[in-house]
This record gives C-alpha cells, sequence and structure tokens, in this order.
C-alpha cells in the first residue's frame, strides 16, 4: 500500500509549491535580461532584418512607373528667322485701249508692236486692256499720254500697284542668306527692267548692249533659284516668280532687229510687274 500510494503522489504534479518557485525564477530572469538590455539588442536585430529584407526584395523586383498623360507640346520652329520686307509695287502704265474682244485686241497689239511698243494684253478680269509702255513714276507716263495726244492718239493712264508684305521667313542658318537673296531679286527684278526698257529707248543704244545687261540678271535669278531650297507655300511662289522672269528675259534676247528687242523689253517690264504683284497677293495671304 504504500509503494502505490508513493507512486500516486508523483503523477500529481510539482504542487503549489513548486509552480510558486518557477515564478519566481521566471521573474528573476526575465528582470535580469531587461536590464541587460538583450531585448533591445534583440528588437534591433529583427528590425534590421526585416528592413534588409524589404531593401532586398525592392531591388529584385522594381516597382512600376506611371506617366500622367499630357497633349504633345506643339513643335517650336529651329534656325533662323529673317524678317523679309517686300515693297510695295505702283508701276504707271500708258493704255492705248479698252476691248471685249480679244481679235481686235490682238490685232491691234501687233500694230503697236510694229512701232516699238509693248503692245502687251493684260487681261482684266475678262476685259482685255492693250497697253504700250509702264513706268516707275506716275509724271513720266503723263508725258508720255501728251505725247501720244499731240500725234491725234488718245491713251489713258492705268496703274498697276499692290501693297507691300513683310514676312517671317524661318530657315536653318545654311539656308538664310540663300532665301533673303531669293525674296531680294522677286523686288528689285521689275524696277531693274523698267528703267532698262526706258533707257534703251532714250539712248538709242543697240540691242547687245541691252542683252549683256539682261543676261547678267537672268544669270542673278537662275543662281539664286540653283541655291533655294525645296520648299511649298510663299518661298515656291517667290520661285515661281523668278522662273517667270527668267522666261520673260530669254524670250526679249531672241530679237536681234532694235524695234523687235525695244518691243519685247517694254512687254517683259510689265510681265515682271504683274509677276511681282501676284507674289504680293500670294504673300499677303499666307
Amino acid at each position: 500500500m504504500e509503494y502505490r500510494r508513493r507512486r500516486k503522489r508523483k503523477t500529481d504534479g510539482p504542487g503549489m509549491f513548486g509552480i510558486l518557485v518557477l515564478l519566481i525564477v521566471f521573474a528573476l530572469t526575465a528582470k535580469i535580461i531587461a536590464g541587460s538590455g538583450a531585448i533591445a539588442e534583440l528588437k534591433n536585430r529583427l528590425g534590421k532584418s526585416v528592413v534588409s529584407g524589404c531593401a532586398e526584395s525592392s531591388r529584385e523586383t522594381p516597382g512600376a512607373t506611371f506617366y500622367a498623360a499630357s497633349p504633345s507640346p506643339a513643335p517650336v520652329p529651329t534656325g533662323v528667322t529673317n524678317r523679309i520686307d517686300l515693297p510695295s509695287l505702283g508701276f504707271y502704265a500708258v493704255q492705248l485701249g479698252f476691248y471685249t474682244s480679244r481679235e481686235k485686241c490682238e490685232l491691234d497689239a501687233e500694230e503697236v508692236r510694229a512701232l516699238g511698243a509693248a503692245g502687251y494684253v493684260y487681261d482684266d478680269n475678262g476685259s482685255l486692256r492693250l497697253l504700250a509702255s509702264v513706268y516707275a513714276d506716275e509724271a513720266s507716263a503723263r508725258s508720255v499720254i501728251e505725247q501720244l495726244k499731240e500725234q491725234g492718239r488718245e491713251s489713258l493712264l492705268f496703274t498697276l500697284s499692290a501693297n507691300g508684305v513683310s514676312l517671317d521667313v524661318t530657315s536653318s542658318s545654311e539656308t538664310s542668306e540663300c532665301i533673303k537673296q531669293l525674296f531680294g531679286l522677286c523686288s528689285q527684278i521689275p524696277e531693274t527692267i523698267c528703267t532698262e526698257a526706258i533707257e534703251f529707248d532714250r539712248s538709242g543704244q543697240e540691242a547687245d548692249k541691252l542683252f549683256a545687261i539682261l543676261s547678267e540678271q537672268r544669270a542673278r535669278i537662275r543662281s539664286a533659284l540653283a541655291e533655294a531650297p525645296g520648299a511649298g507655300g510663299v518661298l515656291g511662289c517667290a520661285k515661281d516668280c523668278l522662273k517667270g522672269y527668267d522666261s520673260a528675259l530669254s524670250e526679249t534676247m531672241e530679237y536681234e532687229e532694235r524695234t523687235k528687242a525695244a518691243s519685247s523689253i517694254k512687254r517683259t517690264a510689265i510681265k515682271c510687274a504683274i509677276l511681282y504683284i501676284d507674289l504680293l497677293k500670294d504673300a499677303a495671304c499666307s
């Protein structure tokens, strides 16, 4: 019986006294650990481990990048911007007749050309004007009108004119000077040809001298066209204007006989004036 009683006490556990001893030991141990800073060190190590793990994770898997949608900015012109001033044109033509019949106008034009006048048929919105010559100043044109009146031929003053235009043209620095030369010739040629046409009549010079001057002007035109950049818009209109000048000058240089050359150079002066007026109108609308 004693043996069995002892075995029973062993299986019942430590008892209340044992539990109290364990609690006291645990409390003392916790106090000692807290006083030594072990818990703080443990927290620090755990924190570093977590941060290091996050950093490693971020290196392995980069975050997504988000872009806010925004409208594309307007392209900014690059290069050199030049202000191109195309001066106004005011030429004064001597008009010999006003026609509704082209056949009648062309017949009279042939007679006028045989006398050394321009005989230029100007289509003014369906009505035809027969022009004898053109001048850069009104006084000269009126003087010719008075002379014709004394000879028994009635004539009128007709004005070819257009307002000047200023343009801002942006281009590369390499082509900037070429473009300025291009537009410069467009404005210079009409006055130059008009002056030469008048001088040819007044001086009585031979056609060879006139052709040398016209050849020089044509060479300038062709050089400017060869160097001009390929482009449309008002720059394309300027190139077309110079091509028209070139064609008119070449036609005049085909006439070796003086009277025919005098008639042709006057027509060329009128053609150049009209071509330049068309350029001014195109530039104003661009």
